[in-house]
């Protein structure tokens, strides 16, 4: 009997790799990881937001109990998330290549801002997303596409062309 050895992160496109019974190391892996993403609202760090296959929850830091149920994204799954530094607007980069932007205290969806390089990628989801120090620019990057795309936090312009992202050994943005 063989077995196959395969991959648990980013692409699921892995060789087949046959290996004998004695030489393998069987995992169970029934999806991916339960939180992929999380941050602290700075301001006054009474808040965290998981973000998990569910949903993202927000947290009472104090005692460590969600407040209100989670938030659901019309996208599917989400990935990144952060807290605006004023602490009122939670960003959340998701599985579509759009980033949701919550209101905090009435948890309710402001907007969304997509990403322009998602609609020409066969993976659009977003992995990350983050604001500047003031506030003003919010950035998020592609999970499979290597790039990074700015947004005006107030507007929901997109700022300039995507920043096309390459591996080291290719040199580093263009």
């Amino acid at each position: 009997p063989h077995t196959v050895a395969g991959c648990m992160r980013g692409s699921h496109h892995a060789p087949l790799m046959p290996v004998s019974l004695e030489h393998s190391t069987p995992s169970r892996f029934d999806g991916p990881p339960r939180v992929v993403g999380l941050g602290f609202q700075i301001t006054d760090g009474r808040l965290l937001a998981t973000v998990t296959l569910g949903g993202t929850t927000l947290w009472d830091t104090e005692m460590w109990s969600p407040v209100g149920p989670p938030l659901r994204s019309s996208q599917g799954t989400w990935n990144g998330v952060d807290f605006s530094p004023d602490g009122r607007t939670l960003a959340i980069a998701g599985g579509e290549g759009r980033v949701e932007l919550w209101d905090v205290a009435t948890r309710k969806k402001r907007r969304e801002l997509s990403d322009p390089a998602g609609g020409s990628s066969d993976e659009p989801a977003l992995a990350t997303v983050r604001f500047s120090p003031d506030g003003s620019v919010l950035a998020a990057g592609g999970q499979e596409a290597n790039h990074v795309t700015l947004w005006d936090a107030a507007s929901g312009r997109v700022i300039g062309a995507p920043i096309e992202t390459h591996p080291p050994q290719l040199g580093g943005a263009h």
